[in-house]
């Protein structure tokens, strides 16, 4: 059946959220050229972030669940997503520095480029972006659980390389033409509550990344900046300081692969790293832990390192 165009569904069938990027996005095409924000790359996010609401969930019914809602090879979702254009912009390569010493190039391995490949384009910062999702379903639960995605890719998400390092950072400020404010402490831990009433019974060692009772976030108090670079920056000190407390091989629990150790193995980082922008127009940050089985490989990785860095940006519960 042919999906209604987006201008002619009912307003009760359509989700409308915009977003603003605060970090530099480096979300590029086949050529790595930075040109637009495509639905591909959003529905994936929105993918993520609903697996991660669901870890009460045996992997087999999430897995079907997810197949049903976003769709697979067998078929469409319950609904389709578009992405306004950005306005006109310059794609970039002035950040991060070149210098690998420095903090955001550090987080940012790979994007600085080499001897072989030019410093990475990126999307800037300051732009805003919209979705608007269509819905082919009339059941009120699968409108809550895609928009609870949207709501937890906006509070925690990250968009494109090197995103759990604090790249491409978006932060969701209109939602249904509701103003959203920047998050606190006490803002994700009412929404959380709200969204995990099963999740947060949930032990964190599940086969895949889940909010569950070990998950643990942080907004730095120390962190409050003129601008996205000097936050960046504390961020990546602070990463950099944690990981420098190990040896190279005990630094795998911070993601694969790593370099000098096993560099065929791949594992995504259970800590997140966002920047955030305040109402004020200070820049600050959001660090979320979310554990789970790390590696079937990598069996000597334990989250007991991370616990350093968790500390320094005194972690809590996530509800």
């Amino acid at each position: 059946m042919p999906r209604t165009p987006l201008t002619k569904v009912p307003t009760d069938k359509t989700i409308t959220a915009t977003f603003e990027i605060v970090t530099p996005m480096f979300l590029g095409d086949a050529d790595q050229k930075a040109t637009d924000i495509r639905p591909t790359a959003i529905k994936g996010a929105l993918r993520f972030w609903w697996r991660a609401l669901n870890g009460h969930m045996s992997t087999q019914d999430l897995a079907k669940e997810e197949a049903r809602l976003f769709g697979s090879t067998n078929g469409g979702g319950v609904f389709s997503l578009a992405v306004s254009q950005l306005e006109k912009f310059q794609a970039m390569t002035d950040w991060p520095p070149a210098d690998p010493n420095a903090s955001s190039s550090y987080m940012g391995y790979g994007l600085t480029g080499d001897k072989q490949n030019p410093h990475r384009e990126y999307i800037p910062s300051g732009l805003k972006f919209t979705i608007t999702i269509s819905l082919q379903t009339k059941k009120a639960e699968d409108k809550s659980a895609i928009q609870a995605s949207l709501e937890a890719f906006g509070l925690f998400g990250s968009l494109g390389s090197r995103a759990r390092r604090g790249f491409g950072s978006v932060q969701l400020i209109e939602l249904n033409q509701h103003k959203f404010d920047a998050p606190t402490k006490s803002s994700i831990k009412t929404w959380l509550a709200s969204q995990l009433t099963q999740g947060l019974k949930i032990k964190s060692q599940l086969e895949y990344t889940a909010f569950g009772s070990d998950s643990l976030f942080s907004i730095p108090e120390g962190i409050k900046e003129k601008d996205y670079k000097t936050a960046h920056t504390k961020i990546g000190g602070i990463y950099k300081q944690a990981r420098a407390l190990h040896s190279t091989r005990d630094r795998a629990v911070f993601g694969l692969p790593l370099k000098n150790v096993n560099e065929n193995l791949r594992r995504a980082s259970p800590v997140f790293f966002k920047v955030i922008k305040h109402a004020n127009g200070s820049y600050g940050a959001l660090i979320l832990f979310i554990p789970s089985q790390f590696h079937p490989e990598f069996s000597s990785a334990s989250y007991e390192k991370i616990k350093p860095l968790l500390d320094a940006i005194k972690a809590e519960k996530c509800a």
